[in-house]
């Protein structure tokens, strides 16, 4: 799921990279054009415009098409985590173990033997 993410902002800026570099080309095409103005130059210019334009609508219909199967891929995670979650609990926990009715009391510690003293009291003693 993590990676669904990943992969959706590298398309996102490989696009807009190519978007961006696609109109740099244009204006120092646009620059280049200026300078040496005719007419067969300004056909090629609305050529490249619809090129462009056509580029551009392609991207963002692959962008849509590639929201709309993330979003598809979430919700089908979503419905196969949910049936599975339902089905565990549907199951149930099984047999419950006894519970310790005085579980909030102490319990007595084993008092050590008087012969197994600690040696460490008996040194310094």
């Amino acid at each position: 799921m993590h990676s669904s993410k990943l992969i959706f902002i590298l398309l996102a800026l490989l696009a807009s990279q190519t978007v961006f570099a696609q109109d740099t080309a244009l204006q120092n095409a646009t620059t280049e054009l200026t300078s040496d103005v005719s007419t067969s130059q300004s056909s090629d210019l609305d050529e490249e415009d619809e090129d462009l334009k056509k580029r551009k609508l392609e991207i963002g219909i692959i962008l849509t098409a590639g929201i709309f199967l993330v979003g598809l891929f979430l919700v089908a995670v979503t419905l196969i985590y949910g049936r599975r979650t339902r089905r565990q609990i549907a199951a149930g926990r099984g047999p419950s173990q006894a519970r310790d009715e005085l579980w909030y009391l102490k319990h007595a510690k084993s008092q050590p033997a008087e012969n197994e003293s600690d040696e460490t009291q008996e040194e310094t003693k």
